[in-house]
């Protein structure tokens, strides 16, 4: 390619350039992205529900029976009040 032809490629370039960037255009709408939704960790949960329920029986067998036996020893001691 001479120098000429090369000239004039680089002048029509410009020129398109210029004209598709000054000219108006019809704009297209850009769509909006979805956000994608985070999954919850359930299964720790589970897990920690367990060691908790765990260490709480843990420690009414420790005390001795914790406040189920605690409540009915107090109705044997009304029922023996009433009685004297």
């Amino acid at each position: 390619m001479t120098i000429m032809m090369l000239y004039i490629r680089a002048a029509a370039n410009a020129a398109k350039r210029y004209y598709s960037n000054h000219t108006e255009k019809k704009k297209k709408k850009k769509k909006k992205k979805k956000k994608k939704k985070k999954k919850k960790k359930k299964k720790k949960k589970k897990k920690k529900k367990k060691k908790n329920r765990k260490r709480r029986s843990n420690r009414r067998n420790r005390r001795g029976g914790g406040e189920e036996e605690g409540e009915e020893e107090e109705k044997e001691d009304k029922d023996e009040e009433e009685e004297e």
